[in-house]
Formats: structure tokens, sequence, C-alpha cells
């Protein structure tokens, strides 16, 4: 499974001020949504999708939501980018039976950062080029959602 988000844009509403964006002075103003999905990589097939307005997103709140409706059964992965990052999301999974490979965010000598409070598996156990094939794995919702932009949202 992976979890993406994406903005969508959608007709202008001037008076919905939670989805309204403008860029600059005198630019046209616009309005987004932010879909956030559980795709199943191996079906092809979205399994859940939450959309929250553009200024109200939260993709953790979004993927703990999929997380706790879906019915996560068996050895399944959710495979997800930066952002998606939160001890909360880790243990919405694990609490499902669900394992994890989620991308932290860079972070340098001086970051205290979310690593520090992982035990890693050894390496052994999960050789970096497993890891780097199934975290590759997640380009297939990417790709799915830029079909979706382009044949649904035009």
């Amino acid at each position: 499974m992976a979890v993406d988000g994406s903005d969508i844009q959608i007709a202008t509403n001037l008076n919905n001020k939670d989805s309204l964006f403008q860029i600059a002075e005198g630019a046209k103003p616009y309005n987004l949504l932010h879909l956030n999905a559980l795709y199943n990589l191996k079906s092809h097939t979205y399994e859940d999708a939450v959309v929250f307005k553009r200024k109200e997103a939260g993709e953790n709140k979004a993927l703990t939501e999929m997380v706790d409706r879906s019915a996560l059964q068996g050895n399944v992965i959710v495979i997800a980018d930066r952002g998606y990052e939160a001890y909360n999301n880790m243990a919405h999974i694990q609490e499902k039976g669900g394992f994890y490979l989620i991308r932290v965010k860079d972070f340098n000598q001086y970051s205290s950062g979310i690593l520090h409070g992982l035990e890693l598996p050894d390496t052994d156990e999960f050789p970096a080029d497993t890891l780097k094939q199934l975290y590759g794995m997640r380009w297939g919702i990417e790709t799915s959602f830029r079909d979706l932009k382009y044949t649904v949202f035009f």
C-alpha cells in the first residue's frame, strides 16, 4: 500500500476562504482541495481517500483516518514519502498489524529528528537494496495521481 497527497484545483469560489489562494497581488485567485489516498500497489486500486480544503489539509490526520478504516491484514507494508513521518502514524499502522516504510525529511547533525526514537532493523534482515526496491514501488501512486489528474481533472 502507498499513501500520498496531491492538490486539485477546483472552480474559483471567492467566498470559500479555506481553499482560496492568491499567489500575488493582482493575480487571479483560485481554489484548491487536497486529496490523500491509500493506493494498493498490487491491484492498482484506490483503497481509501480523504479530501480536505487545502488550508485545512493534514496529511497525518488523513493517513490515520484511512488506516483506522482499513482492513490491513497479513504482511501489509504502508509506504509513504516525506511528510508522513510521525510517531502517531506509525502507531496506527502497527496497531492494525501492518508495517511501514516512510522516508523521513532530510536532517543534519544538529537535528534531533525522529530517527533518534526508533529501533531500526538489522541491515541483514532488511538489506538496503530491498528497502530501495520497496520504496521505489511507491511511484505507483505518483503515476496513478498523474493519470487521474490528466484524465479526470484535465
